[in-house]
């Protein structure tokens, strides 16, 4: 199974599913989609994921990272 890892102005989000960039009225883009609120990402490579664009792993890559 995959995940999906997005950055956006709310933070940094992990998708079931492929995310989808939206506009709501006239606050910056945010990512919709099936929210995992079970992962939280905490590592700082995330400031590094670009706008506009989302990463793909695997769940097994997921769980194994610590969580702090």
């Amino acid at each position: 199974m995959k995940v999906y890892i997005a950055k956006d102005w709310t933070g940094v989000h992990v998708f079931a599913d492929v995310p989808q960039l939206k506009q709501c009225g006239g606050l910056p883009p945010i990512w919709c989609g099936h929210k995992l609120k079970e992962f939280e990402i905490t590592m700082p490579w995330v400031e590094d994921i670009p706008r506009g664009q989302y990463l793909e792993r695997s769940v097994w890559w997921s769980i194994i990272h610590e969580r702090k």
